[in-house]
C-alpha cells in the first residue's frame, strides 16, 4: 500500500508526562474575535483556535524563561517543570494580549502572534 500527500488529521494538547492527568486547564475566548479560543495545559504549550475552520491556527511552546532561554525539564524525572505546566489564561479585551497563569505561580504575557513578551514569577 502506498500513501501519497501525508496530512494532519488531528491537533490536540498531550502532555509527555503519563503520571499526570495531561488536562487542559485554560480557555478563554476573545471579546473582540468572535471566531477564535485559546487553550492552555500540561503539555506546555499555548494554542489558538479557529472555530469556523474547526482547526488550531498557531501554537507556541511556553518553555521559555525571562531571558528566552528554554526550561528543561525536570532532571530527576524528566518531566515538565510546574513554571511550564499553565493552569489559566486570558484574552484582553482587544485580542492584543494573552496572559497565561502556571502551576508554580509564575504568569507570563504574550502578544496576540504569541510572542513572550513578560514573565513575571511571585516569590
Amino acid at each position: 500500500m502506498k500513501f501519497s500527500n501525508p496530512r494532519c488529521l488531528l491537533k490536540a494538547h498531550s502532555a509527555p508526562c503519563r503520571k499526570t492527568t495531561n488536562e487542559v486547564w485554560g480557555l478563554s475566548l476573545s471579546d473582540k474575535d468572535t471566531d477564535t479560543f485559546v487553550t492552555c495545559g500540561d503539555d506546555a504549550t499555548l494554542r489558538v483556535w479557529s472555530i469556523k475552520r474547526h482547526q488550531q491556527i498557531k501554537m507556541v511552546r511556553t518553555i521559555m524563561d525571562a531571558q528566552m532561554h528554554e526550561i528543561a525539564p525536570d532532571h530527576r524525572t524528566n518531566e515538565l517543570q510546574d513554571c511550564c505546566r499553565a493552569r489559566c489564561v486570558a484574552v484582553d479585551r482587544d485580542g492584543e494580549y494573552i496572559v497565561v497563569g502556571f502551576k508554580d505561580g509564575t504568569l507570563r504575557v504574550y502578544d496576540k502572534d504569541l510572542n513572550q513578551k513578560q514573565l513575571t514569577k511571585n516569590a
